[in-house]
């Protein structure tokens, strides 16, 4: 019997090798304290043009990239936010979220009185794979660099897995829009 449960949600769009190492950590840490892993994967929305570039995915089909990587684990739709899906749970919970966002899931769970571990080092800079990004995997998909982008998905995904994600990818999401530069205000 389970003593609890530690979990993690994200969007993964699309699931790369940091959210695996991440959630190997998490899975690990679960079940050597005799606690239920689970993997909540976030609906996403589609409601302007930056949410099309950011969310390729649907939650089904994210959902069915976890179980090939993770075959093992309970797989869920996250259907609330982290708070209302601890609380459902019925048992001691902990999330599991990034180095960068323990701080602020700290503030938001401990009042509950679930707690939050670090899955692991994040650094957006970083050319390994603390630097990984959801993002950066989709330039590669729509710039159609194929070895990057598998390079940096879970090896479990076959060759025909990669190459199907990257040209949803293409597809699915136009490209970010331009940034505009401000012009200089030089009048004093």
């Amino acid at each position: 019997m389970s003593e609890g449960c530690l979990f993690a949600l994200g969007r993964y769009q699309p699931l790369t090798r940091g959210h695996e190492k991440v959630l190997r950590n998490m899975i690990n840490l679960a079940r050597s304290q005799n606690k239920t892993p689970i993997i909540y994967v976030s609906k996403g929305s589609y409601k302007s043009r930056s949410d099309k570039t950011k969310n390729p995915f649907t939650q089904k089909e994210r959902m069915a990239m976890m179980r090939t990587i993770f075959p093992n684990v309970n797989v869920r739709a996250q259907v609330n936010n982290p708070v209302v899906t601890a609380n459902s749970l019925n048992k001691p919970v902990s999330i599991c979220v990034g180095s960068n966002r323990v701080n602020a899931f700290r503030k938001m769970m401990n009042r509950y009185g679930h707690g939050v571990i670090s899955g692991g080092n994040r650094n957006n800079t970083s050319n390994n794979i603390s630097g990984v990004s959801g993002t950066k995997l989709r330039n590669w998909a729509r710039s159609n660099n194929y070895a990057q982008y598998r390079n940096w998905v879970p090896q479990g995904f076959t060759n025909n897995q990669v190459r199907e994600q990257m040209e949803m990818i293409r597809q699915r999401t136009p490209a970010p829009a331009p940034t505009r530069k401000r012009k200089a205000n030089n009048s004093r």
